[in-house]
C-alpha cells in the first residue's frame, strides 16, 4: 500500500507539472486543437483523480496499520498471560518447597522466578515504548 501511496503522489505531482506547462503554453499555428483538447482534457481529469486517489491509498494504509497494532496488543496480552501463569506456577512450586514435598532447591526455583519477572519487565517496557511512540504522533488517526 506504501508503494501505491507513492506512486500516486508522484504521479499527482507529474500531472500538476504537466498541466502548468500546457496552461502556460501559448497556441502554435498550425497545431490540431483536437489533440490539444483531448491531451488538456486528460491531464486536467488526471489532476483531478490523483489527489483522492492518494487520499483513499493513505486511509487505507491507516486502516490496516490500525489492526496491525491490534495484533501487536494481542500478541503482547497472551505473551503477558504466559508470564503471569509461570509466576503462579513458580509461586505454588515455591510453597510446596517450604512443605518438603518438591524436588527443586529454593536457588533453583528463584532463579526461574527473577528470570520470569525479567521477562515481564522486558513485555511491559516495550508496550511502554510502543504507546508512548503512538502518543507522540502529530497527525490524527484516520481509523477508530
Amino acid at each position: 500500500m506504501s508503494r501505491s501511496l507513492i506512486a500516486a503522489l508522484l504521479a499527482a505531482i507529474g500531472i500538476a507539472t504537466l498541466h502548468a506547462v500546457h496552461l502556460s503554453e501559448p497556441p502554435r499555428a498550425g497545431e490540431l486543437t483536437g489533440q490539444k483538447e483531448l491531451g488538456g482534457l486528460l491531464i486536467g481529469i488526471l489532476a483531478i483523480v490523483l489527489p483522492p486517489m492518494g487520499t483513499a491509498f493513505l486511509s487505507i494504509r491507516s486502516m490496516y496499520n490500525f489492526r496491525a497494532r491490534t495484533r501487536i496488543y494481542e500478541h503482547e496480552r497472551g505473551l503477558l498471560r504466559r508470564h503471569r501463569g509461570t509466576l503462579e506456577a513458580l509461586v505454588a512450586e515455591a510453597k510446596e518447597s517450604h512443605l518438603g514435598t518438591n524436588v527443586r532447591k529454593p536457588e533453583e526455583i528463584d532463579f526461574d522466578f527473577r528470570a520470569a519477572a525479567l521477562r515481564t519487565e522486558q513485555s511491559l517496557s516495550l508496550e511502554l515504548e510502543q504507546w508512548m511512540l503512538l502518543m507522540e504522533r502529530d497527525e490524527h488517526e484516520l481509523s477508530p
